[in-house]
């Protein structure tokens, strides 16, 4: 999914907890459509979640995902939106 992309685009950004709240979205909003990961992104999202946790720690990826799970889609939206208008440097 593009949230997904864009989750795996801050984690290569070196954005540790704003990409976990994106991955976590991204999973809440599948959750409760009740839709799979596709299977190209399967791996490459276990992959950048354990990157995150090796950076954040457990606790704080797992707070961040909770964040991002918990949001709307209309939060979710709004958080991406401004994510995308962040500078990093």
């Amino acid at each position: 999914s593009a949230l997904t992309a864009l989750a795996a685009a801050w984690t290569d950004l070196a954005e540790p907890a704003l990409a976990s709240r994106l991955f976590g979205a991204a999973h809440g909003l599948r959750k409760r459509k009740k839709l799979a990961l596709a299977a190209h992104e399967v791996l490459a999202t276990e992959n950048a979640c354990t990157r995150l946790r090796m950076v954040l720690g457990d606790a704080q990826f797992g707070h961040e995902f909770a964040i991002g799970e918990a949001m709307t889609t209309q939060e979710v939206a709004a958080y991406a939106r401004r994510a995308t208008q962040t500078s990093v440097g």
